[in-house]
């Protein structure tokens, strides 16, 4: 998938937690086709590029200095994704899956369309984190305190916690290209 591809692009790095950075900055911006996408600007950018089959993907450019259009909006750089043009005429979709041994399971699906001047995107996401129970345990001692007048204290902690938080993602992008120099989109998240 394109995240994937992007794990490989210099000066771009992808945690583990599929966190995105250009130059150790999280303050970027990400385009398909040279021009802004409701689509990647979302909090879920990660999801959508895992969404995109790398096929779909000609090359990926890094813009560490965008120049003084984007100064005004404070982004460190950009991020632009060229798609293959005539793999993008049609339909794309694909299905997706994850599932771990902490308790963790999703499904997903993307598709695109592209016909002519019009493009549609949508992708829908479902992810469950179930994890096991935890427990913990604290104990800090302290010999010397100034302000119980030199008693020594002891502070047991323990805890147990489990974490369950299922959650849906989703977004839906229309675009229609007005001419060579001029998109029109909108998008929901």
């Amino acid at each position: 998938n394109t995240l994937d591809m992007l794990r490989k692009v210099p000066l771009v790095t992808v945690d583990s937690d599929d966190k995105i950075q250009l130059k150790g900055s999280s303050n970027y911006k990400i385009f398909l086709n040279g021009k802004p996408s409701n689509l990647l600007s979302s909090g879920n950018a990660s999801e959508a590029l895992k969404s995109m089959p790398a096929n779909s993907i000609k090359n990926i450019e890094v813009i560490t200095d965008p120049g003084a259009k984007y100064d005004a909006e404070g982004i460190g750089g950009i991020i632009n994704i060229i798609t293959v043009r005539n793999k993008l005429q049609g339909y794309t979709g694909t299905v997706r899956a994850n599932a771990s041994s902490f308790g963790t399971f999703g499904a997903g699906g993307y598709l695109s369309m592209k016909v002519n001047k019009l493009g549609l995107i949508a992708n829908y996401g479902y992810n469950n984190r179930n994890t096991p129970w935890y427990d913990s345990r604290t104990i800090r001692e302290t010999e010397h305190d100034v302000i119980a007048a030199n008693k020594p204290t002891r502070l047991i902690e323990e805890g147990r916690s489990k974490n369950r938080a299922p959650f849906h993602y989703g977004f839906l992008e229309a675009s229609y290209e007005l001419d060579s120099l001029n998109l029109l989109s909108i998008g929901a998240n």
